[in-house]
């Protein structure tokens, strides 16, 4: 499933509410902003208003990397342009037709409108999130309870095949390429997209030859803060209009925890363990696993500055900020940070960016003084 279904199905927000489970991550990265080729002379997301994108569905990765991506740049993604739902094999058609500038896509789906000439690859989506997750393995609570040796030993299968992948050198890879490509599978007319992919090594479209060997990676981790990011998104977007509240729970209840023993006893060692926007590499360790998304890449640090305001106004400025979540329904719940700079106020823009950079700091960057 795409990484946020499990989480609309799980609050009913999407169809009949249904508990799935998130068994583990399938990849990481492997998404990719892609325009027609029309469009060869942006430079710039101001450029795309009025565009047309399509994304695979609603509840994806790929709609809310997309959203958060245009917001940052000072695209309102609700107003400023359309996005619709296409599925992936139809979206170099619906380019070729001009019934869309651009795609927030898949692998191998962005590759091929590079080889069939529709297009060129903008962005990559690790670009905009290093190691962010794209799909999941889900399945329905009243399965694992009903076969929890049959769940396991899929678990086991899963993390066999990703393992393969992820140390897989190039030889390896182009085999699996080839593999992947067949009709039973891609059934792609030639496994030269699925290679570009999986090496790295690929034409963008606009006559650059690129290497990037994380273009796509396989990683199983599910790690907390992939959910608040993904809940963080769903409230930015009003897609929980009626359920302003403390979602944790709703976020806890869809990650199964088995992954972290499995994965290690399939291969995957500790210091594998990649969480994108903690610091590289870590150990998943109750110690430095991330409770919530506010040290992910989307937010900033929340080390608190060091203001000479009075006590009695920094109080007085809590009572409002709750009193404004209370007002819109909501509670002033600090686990599922705000995303963007026109949400928040300037001074709880310079609480989150910290001292170096707080405008009502004394010091500016590298110690340097401002004026006040």
């Amino acid at each position: 499933m795409l990484m946020p279904m499990p989480f609309a199905c799980a609050m009913g927000i999407d169809g009949i509410q249904a508990p799935i489970r998130v068994g583990m991550i399938q990849n990481i990265n492997g998404q990719a902003i892609t325009l027609a080729k029309k469009h060869l002379g942006v430079r710039q997301a101001a450029e795309m208003k009025g565009f047309t994108f399509g994304v695979p569905y609603l509840f994806s990765m790929h709609n809310y990397l997309l959203r958060h991506w245009l917001a940052e740049h000072g695209v309102n993604p609700t107003e400023d342009v359309v996005i619709r739902e296409v599925a992936p094999p139809r979206m170099p058609f619906y380019l070729e037709k001009g019934w869309i500038d651009g795609i927030l896509a898949p692998e191998p789906f962005n590759q091929i409108v590079v080889q069939q000439n529709l297009g060129f690859i903008y962005r990559l989506s690790r670009d905009i999130w290093p190691g962010h997750p794209c799909c999941s393995f889900a399945v329905r609570q009243d399965f694992i309870d009903s076969y929890p040796h049959t769940y396991r030993a899929l678990l086991r299968a899963i993390l066999a095949a990703q393992l393969t992948i992820h140390q897989a050198e190039r030889e390896q890879r182009k085999t699996i390429a080839q593999e992947i490509s067949a009709p039973g599978y891609l059934n792609l007319d030639s496994p030269l997209v699925a290679e570009q992919v999986l090496l790295g090594d690929y034409t963008d479209g606009r006559g650059e030859q690129r290497h990037v060997p994380d273009r796509i990676d396989f990683m199983p981790h599910p790690w907390r803060a992939y959910g608040n990011w993904i809940l963080s998104q769903m409230q930015r977007w009003g897609e929980l209009a009626g359920q302003r509240r403390d979602c944790r729970p709703s976020g806890d209840a869809v990650f199964s925890a088995e992954v972290w023993e499995l994965a290690q006893f399939a291969g995957f060692q500790a210091s594998q363990a990649f969480c994108p926007g903690f610091g590289g590499l870590l150990k998943p360790t109750p110690s430095n696993l991330p409770g919530n998304s506010r040290s992910a890449v989307f937010g900033k640090s929340l080390n608190r500055c060091k203001h000479t305001a009075p006590e009695s106004a920094r109080v007085r400025l809590g009572e409002i900020v709750h009193q404004m979540a209370a007002v819109t329904g909501g509670a002033s719940y600090p686990a599922i940070e705000v995303t963007g700079k026109d949400e928040i106020g300037l001074l709880e823009q310079g609480a989150q960016r910290g001292d170096s950079e707080c405008p009502f700091c004394s010091r500016g960057p590298a110690g340097t003084r401002r004026e006040a």
